[in-house]
């Protein structure tokens, strides 16, 4: 299997774990309190570190799985796609405190934005995927 094809499903299993992690931690988090009896709010417990950590990792991992696949199959579109999920995934992870403040971000939108983009991210890699695939049988034929 080519590097670029193992890189886009490793960035698209690290879309799906931040978007288990939007799903599951505002479940948590409004549990919390009844097993603790500590009054919390959503964004305390859900803290920005790991969507930012998340961003870290699959901005290398997108970008050579992109170049590679661009190299192989010369189709724009899976670049494209994935940067527009890249973009809206960075908006809640690097902005939310300041989005937050102006009025413009509650945490719902930022969980929405995020599986949004993880969405869009992962559909740009399945599309790089195929892209090579298909660059692959035509040249094979």
């Amino acid at each position: 299997m080519k590097i670029h094809t193992q890189l886009d499903r490793m960035a698209i299993m690290l879309s799906g774990l931040c978007a288990v992690h939007c799903m599951l931690l505002p479940v948590a988090a409004a549990l919390l309190p009844l097993i603790s009896g500590v009054a919390t709010h959503g964004h305390d417990i859900h803290d920005l570190w790991f969507h930012q950590l998340i961003l870290f990792i699959v901005l290398p991992i997108s970008f050579v799985a992109l170049v590679t696949g661009y190299n192989c199959h010369r189709a724009w579109l899976p670049a494209l796609i994935t940067l527009c999920g890249l973009i809206i995934l960075a908006i809640p992870a690097m902005f939310f405190d300041i989005l937050h403040e102006a009025g413009v971000m509650s945490h719902s939108n930022e969980i929405m934005l995020t599986l949004t983009g993880g969405i869009i991210h992962a559909i740009g890699h399945v599309l790089n995927i195929q892209s090579t695939r298909h660059s692959h049988a035509v040249s094979s034929s």
